[in-house]
This record gives structure tokens, C-alpha cells and sequence, in this order.
């Protein structure tokens, strides 16, 4: 069982100008982000678009993804939605490919009751061998739906191959208290380096963060640091990179997919809509910012 830890990287998604999905530029930008240090890839998740990408194409955005990666990293399928008979459909796929493991996301739109979520995971769970690993997912804020400290630990209980957590939320404290499931072997990932320190300290196992995208190679230094028993290291490298996260949102996305053009990994920066990419002056906003942050890196900081 192929737990994820590290750097993991919730993979955006390209498209072209069309807006038809540019599985060349997927398989380049795959290849970009596991050269760069990336641990893991996490496919279809908030960053990668999952809310408007059909079925079939999350089928080939996983199949693109896998090729390119399996073997060099871990590679996660995000196989969650609204409609527990396609995530069915999608988590068949995924385990039909091979992958690492599986993420699930929240069902969206309605507000569900605890025994409405716990069923749902359950069913899905359930529906595949013991010995693949299932990462719950929860961002409250974007899918309308958050996990409860019960529910997950209920959760944990009742179905063994659900070893941990995605939690994109600020709410440390139940952070704290899902490290604790399963007498401290629950597996929890962070969404942001800027909690990392606080984070590892209580033995949360990496981050997955769209600024694993932008800043790969120095959230990797921050947990390598932190891996090597460097907690001063940690501490600088974090406070170096707070400086320049806030600069990441909002329009996270589309910042990825702007700055993964500029450095030739992908072919454009256009978006699927109803998402827009940014405009000429937020580009060069933002670009600015990324080659003054890049002009400033922390001794040991930079990019290899």
C-alpha cells in the first residue's frame, strides 16, 4: 500500500484555445513536475478542474497522467463527484489502470447529513480491494460539504483501506485531532506550505498545494528540511515562502496554468469555462512577482 507523502502536486489541467484538453501539454507538464521533485501527482482534483470535466475526460486525463508518471511517482486518481454511480464508474477505471491510490472527494451542491457522507464513502470504499488506498477529501469552502472529527473517525473504523485525509481547511485543531485516528498512524496532507512547520510537528505526512506547482522545488527544500530533523531550516524556509503566497491567490488556477506557459512546460494559458485566464496586466502582475521571487530565494532555498 502506497501511502502519499512529500511534495504532491494536484495537477492542473491544460487546455488548448478551443478549450478541448491538450493532452500533450499534460504529459509534458507530468514529466516537468516529478523532474522538479514532486513525490506525487494528484489527478482531477480542485486545481486540476474536476468541476467542469465530464466523465470520459477525467478517464483521459488519468490515463495521460498515469503513462507519463507511473514508475517516477505516485500518481492518486481523484475519482470523487456528485453522482456516487460515476465516481463508481471512475474509481473502476483507476484501479483498472493500476494507480497508487484514490482521492474522494466531497459530493457536492447539498448539504449532506454525516449518515448521508459516511454511506457515501462507504459504498465507494467497499467497492474496491482492502489493500488500495483511499485519501478522503474536504474543502469545504469550494464543495460546499466538510468532514466532521466523528464521521472521519467512524469512517476510519469501518473501512481500512480510508488511511487518511486531504483536509483543505484552516482548522488546525481538527487537524490535530485527525492525526490522532488510528493511534496516530491516520495519514493527514496539508493544503498549504504556510501551516507546514505546525503541520509536521504533529506528524502530518506533505502538502498537497497548487503551489506545488509554482514553487516546487522550495516546498520541496521546506520538507526535505523537515524530513532531515532541520526544525531552524523549516522555520526559515517557511517564513521565506509566506512572503510570497499570498501572491497565489485568488485565481490560483489560473496562475498555475500562466506561469507553467511562461516556462514553456504547457502550450497556453487558456482555461475551460466559464473559467478565465488572467489578463494581460494580472499576467504581468503576477510574473513579476514570480521572477522577484525566484531572484530571492533563501540560501539552500533555490532551484536546483
Amino acid at each position: 500500500m502506497k501511502k502519499l507523502y512529500g511534495v504532491v502536486a494536484p495537477i492542473i489541467t491544460p487546455v488548448k484555445e478551443n478549450g478541448e484538453i491538450d493532452y500533450a501539454s499534460l504529459k509534458n507538464l507530468s514529466l516537468n513536475l516529478i523532474e522538479r521533485g514532486c513525490d506525487g501527482l494528484y489527478v482531477c482534483g480542485t486545481t486540476g478542474g474536476v468541476a467542469y470535466f465530464d466523465k470520459e475526460e477525467r478517464k483521459r486525463i488519468l490515463e495521460t497522467v498515469w503513462e507519463a508518471a507511473k514508475g517516477k511517482a505516485l500518481v492518486y486518481a481523484q475519482t470523487g463527484g456528485t453522482i456516487l454511480r460515476d465516481t463508481l464508474e471512475l474509481t473502476r477505471h483507476a484501479l483498472e489502470l493500476g494507480v497508487d491510490g484514490l482521492g474522494l472527494l466531497t459530493p457536492t451542491y447539498f448539504k449532506l447529513r454525516d449518515e448521508e457522507l459516511e454511506n457515501y464513502y462507504t459504498t465507494v470504499a467497499k467497492s474496491v480491494p482492502a489493500d488500495v488506498p483511499i485519501y478522503l477529501y474536504a474543502i469545504p469552502d469550494f464543495a460546499g460539504n466538510d468532514l466532521s472529527l466523528p464521521l472521519v473517525t467512524k469512517l476510519a473504523e469501518k473501512c481500512e483501506n480510508i488511511v487518511g485525509i486531504k483536509y483543505s481547511s484552516g482548522d488546525y485543531e481538527r487537524i490535530c485531532r485527525f492525526k490522532q485516528i488510528r493511534d496516530g498512524k491516520f495519514s493527514v496532507l496539508v493544503s498549504s506550505p504556510a501551516v507546514a512547520h505546525s503541520a509536521f510537528s504533529i506528524g502530518c505526512d506533505g502538502i498537497i498545494s497548487g503551489a506545488c506547482i509554482l514553487f516546487t522545488e522550495e516546498v520541496k527544500a521546506l520538507y526535505n528540511a523537515y524530513r532531515d530533523g532541520d526544525v531552524e531550516k523549516v522555520v526559515r524556509l517557511q517564513r521565506d515562502m509566506y512572503r510570497w503566497l499570498a501572491h497565489s491567490w485568488p485565481d490560483e488556477m489560473a496562475k498555475c496554468t500562466a506561469f507553467a506557459c511562461h516556462e514553456g512546460v504547457i502550450s497556453t494559458d487558456a482555461m475551460r469555462a466559464p473559467l478565465m485566464q488572467l489578463n494581460r496586466e494580472e499576467k504581468e502582475s503576477f510574473l513579476k512577482v514570480m521572477e522577484e521571487y525566484k531572484n530571492n530565494l533563501s540560501e539552500g532555498y533555490g532551484r536546483v
